[in-house]
């Protein structure tokens, strides 16, 4: 156990990064942000901002000598540099679970592996791909996305026929993509579930997402949706 007193890392300075100093801080541990934005969020209120690339060797041989732990604040920092301190001290979440997030297609197979449901989806890696994609989960409405570090609405297309996403593809760069099909929801929920390092689990209470133009807007705890619905969320 890391007591207050102790140095956490945070990689990424960006507004999820300042919530974290704000809450690190508050419980009494001091803060170092790496971020190569010299007015980066969380660097405001951080004991300490390096401002330099993840990937920069000195940011990892800084990390280490200042830091207890290092975690990180979004998904797409290289799972390399997670890697590298991971020698040294703990790090949370682990190289391997952050690898996993950084590609759709590999984080979709794996939730199905392990037996949890998602839309169907299917892989578009060459604009060849487009048409077979469609057909492998049953037409539309979808939403082309590319595999990789797309966000807050960023990097992803509505896709209303067949025909449109080879051309989609196209405008998307021609980098890997999955074609997800569009899933009619009543009602977005999200859980964060806390986990020790011999597995214990703690979920929070159930959260309702209401986004706007792809991007989320608002998040309200607790959700507007029945207890038994809440709890079979929080203990699915």
């Amino acid at each position: 156990m890391i007591l207050p007193g102790g140095t956490l890392g945070v990689l990424g300075g960006g507004q999820l990064g300042r919530m974290f100093t704000i809450e690190a801080r508050r419980m009494g541990y001091r803060v170092v942000v790496v971020d190569p934005q010299p007015d980066a969020p969380a660097a405001q209120l951080a004991d300490r901002h390096l401002v330099r690339p993840w990937t920069d060797p000195e940011s990892i041989n800084e990390l280490t000598a200042a830091c207890d732990a290092v975690t990180t604040e979004f998904e797409n920092v290289p799972a390399e540099v997670l890697r590298a301190l991971a020698a040294h001290l703990p790090v949370r979440p682990s190289a391997d679970a952050v690898a996993l997030t950084q590609d759709r297609l590999v984080e979709k197979a794996f939730l199905n592996d392990i037996g949890i449901a998602t839309a169907a989806w299917a892989p578009v890696r060459h604009a060849a791909d487009a048409g077979g994609a469609w057909d492998a989960i049953g037409g539309g409405p979808a939403i082309l996305k590319t595999a990789r570090l797309g966000y807050d609405g960023k990097g992803q297309i509505g896709i209303a026929k067949r025909e449109s996403v080879a051309t989609e593809y196209g405008s998307l760069g021609g980098v890997s993509c999955i074609l997800e099909r569009r899933v009619p929801l009543a009602h977005e929920v999200s859980v964060l579930v806390a986990r020790t390092h011999d597995g214990q689990t703690t979920p929070w209470p159930v959260g309702e997402n209401v986004h706007r133009g792809g991007i989320l807007h608002t998040t309200v705890v607790p959700a507007d949706i029945p207890i038994s619905l809440a709890d079979r969320a929080r203990n699915t």
